[in-house]
């Protein structure tokens, strides 16, 4: 996981950004830049899609249904302007299994709960 992580308090909200996804095998990046600031986020080693149907009571928030397809990753990193972040990734419990704390949310739709 990347927090706690001192960069977080030097993040700021810039206007103008652009952003680029690069799909290289299976891994993935996301990369946001807004004049000389960058942030890039990449998944590695991405694993076979499937959909997920969480009960509310199950969610995050205990409130909220929530719909996804995920790929579950081997790994990921974090980098501010270049710099990468320290940190790994976790192993943790998953919805049924177990799977690296490196997720990617394809699609994720909350609902309320009623």
């Amino acid at each position: 996981l990347f927090r706690p992580s001192p960069v977080m308090g030097e993040l700021e909200y810039l206007d103008g950004a652009s952003f680029e996804t690069v799909l290289e095998g299976d891994d993935w990046t996301e990369t946001a830049t807004a004049g000389n600031r960058s942030i890039t986020m990449t998944w590695r080693g991405l694993g076979e899609p499937f959909a997920v149907d969480v009960p509310g009571p199950e969610s995050g928030t205990g409130l909220h249904e929530m719909f996804a397809v995920f790929r579950i990753a081997r790994g990921g990193e974090v980098a501010v302007d270049g710099r990468r972040l320290p940190g790994s990734t976790v192993e943790r419990n998953f919805l049924n299994g177990r799977g690296q704390s490196a997720g990617m949310a394809i699609s994720e739709t909350w609902v309320e709960d009623r």
